[in-house]
């Protein structure tokens, strides 16, 4: 009798034994199906945010102008912006899809080139020095789905020794009175759009377009009616051979001094 109670007592202990290492083992398996639940939402929150992050930089302001430097040796700083471009306030810089903290020169870490995004956060924009003796830049490309306002150009391009081409679009430069020096001394500059510029309250041209390596420049759609000064506005042009200046009106004009210095052949 003893043996047989000392044997059912000894069975229940066993089947209490298993019945702890099965729960055991169950909890681990819950545990593990947790944990990579867990872990599963965790990589798609950080998915979500990250892509909404870059949605936002992507589609982030009014317009964009998309720069592209050419680097041939990794220095300290490197400049991006002109030393005297001071509306500061109107742009933010986007640098490998990321936001960084605003200023005028960068540290590449690669050679060759490199784009960075300026964003523009307002509907309104002064331009003035913005690029001036930027040498590294190679070419500008500003676009906006909301026609910017631009309110000064005066020598926004000065000096650019290796900019090649410049395009402006979705810009309204209606207000715009000057563009002196707009591409002087930017040697290599050939290639530019300027089919949306408006000209119309345009008052000092003065030398716009001297010491470039334009061979053909149109600028038929150019209203100068109001334009005082065209001094040195195509001089030391020494590649340019045709020009068109179908609309050019000079009633207004006081100063044409040396405007085709150096200029060789002239079209209409």
């Amino acid at each position: 009798m003893e043996n047989q109670l000392e044997d059912n007592l000894n069975v229940n202990d066993v089947g209490e034994n298993h019945t702890k290492k099965s729960f055991s083992f169950q909890q681990k398996i819950l545990i593990g199906i947790a944990s990579i639940v867990i872990i599963s939402i965790i990589a798609i929150i950080i998915l979500f945010s990250t892509s909404e992050t870059n949605d936002e930089i992507i589609n982030y302001g009014i317009g964009q102008i998309k720069c592209v430097y050419k680097i041939d040796q990794i220095i300290n700083k490197t400049k991006i912006l002109g030393d005297e471009f001071n509306n500061l306030n109107s742009i933010e810089i986007i640098f490998e899809n990321k936001k960084i903290s605003f200023d005028k020169e960068i540290q590449f870490k690669d050679i060759g080139k490199q784009e960075i995004i300026f964003i523009i956060n307002k509907d309104y924009l002064n331009m003035d020095y913005i690029f001036k003796n930027v040498s590294s830049l190679i070419s500008v490309e500003m676009i906006s789905d909301k026609e910017i306002n631009i309110t000064s150009m005066i020598s926004s391009f000065e000096s650019c020794n290796n900019l090649l081409t410049v395009y402006l679009r979705g810009v309204n430069t209606n207000q715009v009175k000057s563009m002196q020096k707009l591409f002087y001394k930017s040697t290599s500059l050939y290639n530019v759009s300027l089919d949306g510029i408006n000209t119309e309250n345009l008052i000092d041209m003065s030398y716009m377009f001297s010491s470039t390596s334009f061979t053909e420049l149109n600028l038929s759609n150019f209203n100068t009616e109001n334009v005082q000064d065209l001094s040195y506005l195509f001089s030391n042009c020494s590649k340019l051979k045709l020009l068109y200046l179908d609309s050019f009106n000079t009633k207004k004009v006081l100063n044409m001094s040396n405007i085709f210095k150096l200029f060789l052949t002239i079209i209409n």
